[in-house]
């Protein structure tokens, strides 16, 4: 099979962007991203090409995937080539800037952000790429063919798993003063006292409602209350309900041509166990347990 005309000629990076993009589409259905090494490795390994002692000279064939994609999709597809990140940036390198930033249709430089909002933006688009659902129609419209393989993910930790049975706190007298509490004295949760208070019952775009919402915050920051009423069951849910409410936090912000910085924080008046810790740090979710409202 012939590629197409975008992915034609002699040049390394052309002939690597061929060989390349498959793999990055394979991380991508995987819902992983890969790291410059990665994909040095997977090279070598599927087609025997030389290890690359200057990694970030892969940026060159990531750009003509990036520019191939855009030529002839634009925005209707997401920027594949974004996927591949420093081991640790954990970022693209600068050379992606524009894709970025045409993709996330920002006013600002990539690059010229913040880390927290560099890193912020890379997961949205991230996700984005991993919601995509017709990658192997990408590649048969370029001509390309998928790769048999790639390398499997390292084992991990299984995360204890809660059942539903909540504790029906609704709004009870403790789960009021908590969240009262929070929304009069932001600095509980590290940010500044003068933002108080912050917004109780903000309605996302989504129809759910954070307890408190911080819009001022340098990020947003949205949060969930779990008085000392909640069993461990609804501290499980707590943390995937600010899972839910930084992924639309975020979408909002998009949408509204904002960097897509923001945050969602579990308060706790108990402590919170350690596998809720541990499942908390592993989805990225600050938390702060032991909050006592005076």
């Amino acid at each position: 099979m012939t590629a197409s005309v975008e992915f034609q000629g002699k040049k390394w990076s052309i002939r690597t962007a061929r060989l390349a993009f498959p793999i990055v589409v394979a991380y991508a259905k995987q819902h992983r991203s890969l790291t410059y090494q990665d994909l040095d490795n997977e090279l070598a390994r599927l087609y025997g090409t030389p290890h690359k002692r200057r990694l970030t000279v892969y940026g060159y064939a990531l750009g003509v995937i990036g520019f191939a994609i855009e030529k002839r999709y634009g925005h209707r597809v997401p920027p594949a080539n974004a996927l591949v990140i420093g081991k640790y940036s954990k970022r693209p390198g600068d050379g992606c800037d524009h894709f970025l930033r045409q993709y996330t249709r920002s006013r600002r430089s990539f690059k010229n952000l913040p880390r927290p909002d560099q890193l912020a933006v890379v997961d949205a688009v991230h996700e984005k790429i991993f919601q995509y659902s017709r990658w192997d129609d990408v590649l048969h419209a370029f001509n390309l063919e998928s790769v048999p393989d790639i390398r499997p993910i390292k084992g991990r930790k299984r995360l204890k798993r809660y059942g539903k049975n909540f504790s029906r706190e609704g709004e009870s007298k403790a789960h009021k003063r908590l969240k009262e509490y929070v929304n009069r004295h932001p600095e509980a949760i590290d940010i500044s006292k003068k933002l108080a208070p912050g917004r109780k019952e903000y309605v996302l775009q989504s129809g759910d409602k954070p307890d408190v919402y911080f819009p001022s915050a340098n990020p947003p920051v949205g949060v969930e209350v779990k008085s000392r009423v909640s069993n461990d069951d609804d501290l499980n849910r707590g943390i995937y309900q600010c899972v839910k409410y930084r992924a639309v936090l975020r979408a909002e912000q998009l949408e509204m041509e904002k960097v897509p910085n923001a945050e969602a924080v579990l308060v706790c008046e108990a402590r919170l166990p350690v596998p809720l810790r541990e499942k908390a740090q592993f989805f990225g979710i600050s938390y702060f347990d032991g909050v006592k409202p005076n």
